[in-house]
């Protein structure tokens, strides 16, 4: 495996197309044996949001630049009330190692998503898992 580098952002959180919550992304790019562009790295969103869809399949980041990426959990249980997950990433990658780079942290958007699932939007999560 070849490593590219770091992307971080924010965006919206899908399960299954429907928007859940906003998040924070800090992942690493790698290039496999075959070519194939994988990542892996931390999300961050409300800790009742995670609770709600962990484990759930048809997860995706839309982040604010456009890419489409698919997540999936690294892990087996829950993390802690942080509201941060390791995750696994594929779909709309950087391919040029020229977008892949720089310092990377989770931007601070938790505050904006608590207040998301406040108005109601991210309630209904658990039902759709």
């Amino acid at each position: 495996m070849r490593y590219l580098g770091r992307i971080a952002g924010e965006g919206a959180l899908l399960h299954n197309g429907d928007e859940v919550a906003r998040a924070s992304y800090d992942l690493e790019g790698y290039i496999g044996r075959r070519g194939a562009l994988v990542g892996s790295g931390e999300i961050e969103i409300p800790p009742t949001v995670l609770e709600s869809i962990f484990g759930a399949r048809g997860l995706q980041l839309r982040s604010d630049d456009g890419r489409l990426l698919d997540l999936k959990f690294s892990g087996k249980e829950v993390p802690s009330a942080t509201g941060v997950a390791q995750v696994e990433v594929s779909g709309d990658l950087a391919n040029a190692p020229a977008e892949w780079g720089g310092p990377a942290t989770l931007a601070p958007t938790l505050a904006a998503s608590e207040a998301y699932v406040q108005r109601g939007r991210g309630a209904d999560v658990a039902d759709n898992v």
